[in-house]
């Protein structure tokens, strides 16, 4: 067996000493050790690098001399030229794009991009006591437009970042101009003809697969105060769940699906227990009606005033000839 030996304290004030200037590689090469142990050693005693110094020999390593002497920031993974996109990365970088946007359209990285601006010192136009002026006053009832337009096309991004720092609030309705926008071009489930289809499609799937649809999966869910007046009435007279009525199941139409409160396939009788907050629209119920209609059954409606006050159960009865 082979056993490495620790770092001796000499190695350690080297590591110290040395690691923030020059490295990993330069602090492994001259020690004679793997990259793996000094790693360690900087995590477990919180050792890191000069960012100053770190940057410098990066743009340092990314400047290569030709022939020529021509500078060409050649990237240090991909091995792509960007200075022959120089003029193009200075325009776009000044006139208000953001890295992103140049980064797909010269086909370069955003890390890239980022370096060759650092390298490069490439710095957008300062604000000026003008500019400031314009956005404190035109930042609150105006578009984003005519504000970049009158700042010389900045970005939307540098604009907003701007107001921010001057503490500068924006009107709803052009804060939420954009959003709305894209919600009505921007998003299908907006427009009416996408709805249909959507629409269509639903109704024939859960046409063919009715165990699916919601209703159906809640339906032994809590019931309503008039439900279980009705339903302990129905126990107490002698009628089984599932044997001589259904209670909130499906039942299949010729268009859709409908849940009715309660059904006798028997008597081909349907008893809804009618709220007055879910059944004030007529115009529902009379369709609701017309569908139990065609498969032959009839609908007899009770209110929750009549339930609660007891005068359902004479109906009840004769309706179902107890």
């Amino acid at each position: 067996m082979i056993y490495l030996l620790r770092l001796s304290l000499l190695e350690k004030d080297y590591i110290k000493k040395y690691y923030p200037l020059n490295g990993l590689k330069y602090c492994a090469n001259h020690l004679g050790r793997s990259e793996s142990t000094i790693r360690n050693f900087c995590y477990v005693n919180s050792i890191k690098r000069d960012k100053k110094i770190y940057l410098f020999n990066l743009r340092n390593r990314l400047i290569q001399y030709n022939k020529n002497n021509s500078k060409k920031l050649v990237l240090a993974r991909c091995g792509k030229v960007i200075s022959d996109y120089y003029v193009q990365l200075k325009e776009m970088y000044l006139s208000g794009f953001t890295q992103k946007q140049i980064a797909k359209k010269l086909g370069f990285s955003v890390n890239t991009v980022s370096r060759a601006i650092f390298s490069l010192n490439l710095r957008k136009v300062a604000w000026k006591n003008k500019e400031i002026s314009f956005l404190k006053k035109h930042y609150y009832d105006s578009s984003m437009n005519n504000i970049i337009l009158n700042l010389n096309n900045k970005s939307t991004a540098a604009i907003i970042h701007k107001a921010k720092r001057l503490g500068l609030t924006r009107n709803k309705k052009y804060q939420f101009a954009g959003i709305i926008k894209n919600n009505l071009y921007n998003n299908p489930m907006k427009n009416e003809e996408t709805k249909k289809k959507v629409s269509k499609k639903l109704k024939l799937f859960f046409y063919k697969h009715p165990k699916k649809m919601t209703n159906y999966k809640l339906r032994r869910n809590k019931k309503t105060d008039i439900e279980k007046i009705m339903y302990d009435f129905l126990l107490s007279i002698g009628f089984e769940e599932g044997k001589d009525f259904h209670y909130n199941q499906y039942f299949k139409t010729k268009a859709s699906y409908k849940f009715p409160d309660f059904c006798f396939p028997d008597k081909k009788l349907i008893i809804e227990c009618d709220g007055s907050y879910w059944h004030q629209d007529k115009q529902k119920d009379d369709e609701r009606d017309l569908s139990f209609k065609e498969r032959g059954y009839n609908t007899y409606y009770f209110d929750d005033n009549l339930i609660k006050g007891g005068g359902f159960k004479c109906q009840v009865m004769a309706l179902l000839k107890v």
